[in-house]
């Protein structure tokens, strides 16, 4: 417990550190004003620079080709991306087939599904395909045909406990206007 001389000494110490803290800042306050620069003597011109860039305007024909490579990257990473659960519901490609022409759907359901469908389940076993496109650039463009060639790598995994499996592979992806539509006709797996 304390005493009465002890509790007199502890206040007195609590007001020597409030009193030792007012004036340790209002030096440090008074110095702190003492090292203000007045800007006004150095008056230099403070300017302010906007950059101004028109960008060049688009023909059609460049737009076109900006639409023709978004189109066959897309493509071509959704047509690549499949497992065998989506194979066998025969539902893995129909976000795009409103992309193909009618022949190459044809193509696709008759041939493409099929083959890949008897690749896949001869193990009745997991397997998937995820395909990422790294690059794409015009091989041929004219008024009504064109053709891309898309890089891609392709991540195949066997099992859900297997290593994965990465390889980079090209594919060339042809386009046939019809009816004023950019549509794509096949693709080549390289």
């Amino acid at each position: 417990m304390l005493t009465r001389g002890h509790k007199i000494l502890i206040l007195l110490l609590v007001g020597l550190i409030v009193i030792i803290s007012m004036l340790w800042l209002l030096i440090f306050r008074d110095q702190t004003n003492k090292l203000k620069i007045d800007d006004s003597s150095s008056e230099q011109a403070v300017t302010s620079r906007t950059l101004e860039y028109d960008a060049p305007a688009l023909s059609e024909n460049e737009k076109t080709q900006n639409a023709l490579i978004n189109q066959a990257k897309d493509f071509t990473a959704r047509f690549g991306t499949y497992s065998a659960d989506l194979l066998s519901s025969n539902e893995v490609f129909a976000d795009i087939r409103l992309m193909m022409t009618d022949g190459f759907e044809s193509w696709v359901n008759n041939n493409y599904l099929q083959s890949l469908n008897s690749e896949y389940s001869k193990n009745n076993a997991y397997y998937a395909v995820v395909t990422t496109v790294v690059s794409a650039e015009f091989v041929d463009y004219n008024e009504n045909t064109a053709e891309i060639l898309v890089k891609t790598k392709r991540n195949k995994k066997a099992n859900p406990t297997a290593t994965d499996v990465t390889v980079e592979q090209g594919v060339r992806v042809k386009f046939n206007k019809e009816n004023d539509k950019w549509l794509i006709s096949s693709v080549y797996w390289e």
